[in-house]
């Protein structure tokens, strides 16, 4: 979405600025900054009860958290039904969201039970990503390396503890059965032994160029 822009003069400076045709603003960046800093430690009087107090923020405006509650319920409130247990409660109108919980429990209790999977807003499939290689969420839970869960599927049993999944092309993120196999530690050990070497003595070296065990 484009957005239209123009070109206004701040009301405390008087210099140009260039703002967002929607935006409310009046002042400057300067002017905004250099207008909370006066704010903070200013009397004002409180919106509720009149008294005049001085303000630590620059947005407050009540002199008590009991007069800011006071000027809510002012408004009104609401008996409500949690939307996860179903017990009843009072809410302020002003706060009254689409969902409604009576606590904090009941909220993260929902939320872990509806947000979840491709519900959630950073769903990325189930997958995550971890010193280059790419692990999996299983039903049961638990987390698995994929290149680990590839070979198991394509095996049909659990891999050992002593066998390690090796990348033929050295892509970690290529885990495509083709390119996995199943090696012995040592194994294991000789072919990574091998691509040292060579990175020490310069050579330039391809997948097809270090004997794999057969």
């Amino acid at each position: 979405m484009s957005h239209k822009y123009e070109i206004r003069v701040c009301q405390d400076c008087g210099k140009e600025m260039f703002v967002r045709s929607d935006s409310p603003s009046v002042r400057c960046a300067l002017c905004r900054s250099e207008k909370r800093r006066n704010d903070v430690g200013a009397y004002i009087s409180c919106k509720n009860c009149g008294n005049t107090f001085r303000r630590r923020r620059s947005t407050t405006k009540f002199c008590s958290s009991e007069c800011a509650q006071q000027y809510r319920h002012k408004k009104g409130s609401s008996t409500l039904s949690c939307d996860y247990c179903g017990k009843p409660f009072d809410r302020v109108n002003c706060h009254i969201r689409e969902r409604n919980f009576c606590s904090k429990q009941c909220l993260w209790k929902w939320r872990s039970e509806h947000i979840v999977a491709d519900n959630h807003p950073n769903w990325a499939g189930g997958k995550y990503h971890q010193d280059g290689y790419i692990f999996v969420h299983l039903d049961d839970g638990s987390v698995m390396a994929e290149h680990r869960y590839v070979m198991e599927k394509a095996l049909g049993r659990k891999l050992l503890p002593s066998e390690i999944v090796h990348h033929i092309d050295l892509n970690k993120q290529n885990n495509d059965v083709s390119n996995l196999m199943v090696l012995s530690r040592a194994e294991h050990a000789k072919i990574h032994e091998e691509l040292l070497k060579a990175s020490r003595h310069d050579d330039a070296y391809t997948a097809g160029q270090l004997r794999l065990p057969e």
